[in-house]
């Protein structure tokens, strides 16, 4: 399935709008500067410039212009994968936009690719149906349309999809353009395929492909290469693994990372054997590499934004410097209020917990001897176990370490982490339960989705997923197991899955150790579940906030 591109119409909607007459300012220069940096690819230095045209045009009062600025803010962040902060920039030029019907157009259809692209896809045909009528160009109409069928696809509405498909494959607004038609096609064959298995899309599909191939067309070619895979799934699983490999090496000459990771994804579906731990591997890369890239894009887009706003309040400040410290000493003040009311707050809360100390202290160190003694001694085993040649002076580095650990129960700061990264000790901690029985796949463990929770709750988790490891490995009997770790802005994530017994009931999980999983996480201020995983095996969520 493709959509049309936001470059395809909202660029060539904002071109026109912006062709119009109109005197010079200091803003228009660094409009144009950033346009041109932007039809080069340099997105980084096009949103500095749109963004500091954007302030200009807002000092200027030019409403509209301004909201074309935040147009083009919002484009390069869905091309760096930042869609929330695409759309909270599309919201501001909204409020900005006023009755201008084009500037309209671009907001509803880019607000409406970014939902598709986050898996939204009924807030994806709002926006489409809003951007949809106010275009009076038929050509820019087909376009909306294709992509309203796509987010039917996605939604599993096939005959909806192909309903719609149909009379826009029949348009002679679309016989012009080969790409068009080709895409139009493709995702026609392929949705009548999905409603009712017509043998007839296999024909069409691979004619669309072999035009594609033929007019050179790259990037359409791997979405015709991902239907004919879908296609072929179950009646030649073979066939579909081929064009599965093929959509991948297509994808890495594009350079479309998103292509590359849905590519190998089907094809470690359709994959069995020795093959699959390297497809694993190259997906796991591939993703970590994708997520570093986006996080560094958000970095800058938030510096930029941060460094410019920074600059208009010193700006400010200098020419209300009285007003800023009447502010300063009314904040102080508040502070001060705050700070004595959440001492006396802390003081009745201190109270409180010495009263339940006692009765804390046994359940404290019972947990620490399950925690730390008890699945540290299997972990132990277990990394003996799986390992091909015993290291005799590591095996008793891990005693010795036990040793310490356990002598010392007692101490308050027993569950501080060791100075090592806590990526790496995680994923060695990890990484150890695979074995050539089991395996154990790790998937978005960076460093920097870890920075910002404090050393408590990252020794919290360490042993909360230790346990999942010990129960993986002694009950579950699973083959694999998976642990993808992902953020945002308000929360991290953590899903592991395995295809082992799973469990019958919630009664077998409070008789566990995995009751002392829920009372860690909930300690955190988060949430955890358990559940079966639908292919077999055992499903756990884990949501932590990161506040």
């Amino acid at each position: 399935m493709k959509i049309i591109h936001s470059l395809l119409l909202c660029l060539a909607l904002l071109l026109c709008a912006c062709s119009e007459q109109k005197e010079t300012s200091v803003a228009d220069t660094v409009y144009k500067k950033a346009e041109t940096l932007y039809n080069n690819g340099d997105y980084d230095q096009a949103f500095t410039l749109f963004y500091e045209a954007y302030q200009g045009y807002t000092a200027e009062e030019k409403d509209r212009d301004a909201a074309y600025s935040l147009v083009f803010l919002a484009i390069i962040q869905t091309e760096k994968g930042d869609f929330l902060g695409s759309n909270e920039n599309l919201s501001n030029a909204l409020k900005l936009s006023g009755k201008d019907k084009t500037l309209l157009t671009s907001v509803y259809n880019q607000f409406a690719i970014n939902h598709n692209l986050l898996q939204n896809q009924n807030e994806a045909v709002y926006w489409y149906g809003k951007a949809l009528a106010l275009t009076e160009d038929e050509f820019y109409q087909l376009n909306i349309r294709n992509n309203m069928a796509v987010a039917y696809l996605k939604m599993e509405q096939y005959a909806k999809a192909e309903s719609l498909l149909k009379d826009i494959v029949d348009q002679p607004a679309i016989k012009d353009s080969v790409a068009f038609r080709n895409r139009v096609a493709d995702n026609y064959a392929y949705s009548r395929f999905l409603a009712r298995q017509d043998p007839g899309a296999e024909s069409e599909m691979l004619a669309v492909m072999e035009s594609r191939k033929s007019n050179n067309v790259m990037y359409g070619l791997s979405s015709s290469l991902s239907h004919l895979s879908d296609f072929y799934r179950t009646s030649d699983p073979h066939k579909a693994y081929e064009y599965a490999a093929e959509m991948y090496g297509n994808s890495r000459e594009t350079g479309n990372a998103d292509d590359q990771l849905k590519a190998l994804g089907k094809m470690i579906d359709l994959q069995e054997g020795a093959q699959e731990t390297p497809l694993f591997e190259a997906y796991r890369k591939l993703n970590d590499s994708l997520n570093n890239a986006r996080n560094r894009s958000r970095h800058h887009f938030t510096s930029v934004i941060y460094e410019a706003e920074k600059n208009k309040a010193d700006l400010l400040s200098t020419r209300n410097e009285i007003f800023t410290q009447r502010l300063v000493i009314f904040a102080m003040t508040i502070a001060v209020v705050l700070a004595v009311a959440l001492f006396l707050k802390w003081r009745r809360q201190q109270a409180y917990k010495n009263e339940l100390a006692v009765r804390d202290t046994q359940l404290k160190y019972s947990k620490k001897v399950h925690d730390v003694v008890a699945n540290g001694l299997y972990h132990t085993m277990v990394e003996i176990q799986n390992a091909e040649n015993i290291n005799r002076q590591k095996v008793l580095n891990r005693i010795e370490q036990l040793y310490e650990e356990s002598r010392d129960i007692a101490r308050d700061d027993l569950d501080t982490i060791e100075k090592q990264d806590f990526s790496e000790r995680l994923y060695e901690m990890l990484d150890s339960y695979s074995s050539d029985q089991q395996r154990v796949l790790i998937l978005g463990n960076t460093p920097e989705i870890w920075g910002g929770l404090r050393t408590e709750a990252q020794t919290e988790i360490f042993y909360v997923l230790r346990e999942l490891m010990v129960n993986m490995k002694k009950h579950s009997e699973a083959k694999i197991a998976s642990i993808r770790f992902e953020q945002d802005s308000h929360a991290l994530n953590i899903k592991y899955s395995d295809t082992g017994k799973g469990m019958n009931d919630g009664i077998n999980i409070k008789k566990s150790g995995l009751l002392n999983m829920e009372n860690r996480i909930v300690k955190l201020g988060g949430t955890i579940t358990f559940d079966r995983n639908p292919s077999g095996g055992l499903a756990t969520e884990i949501l932590i906030p990161k506040n």
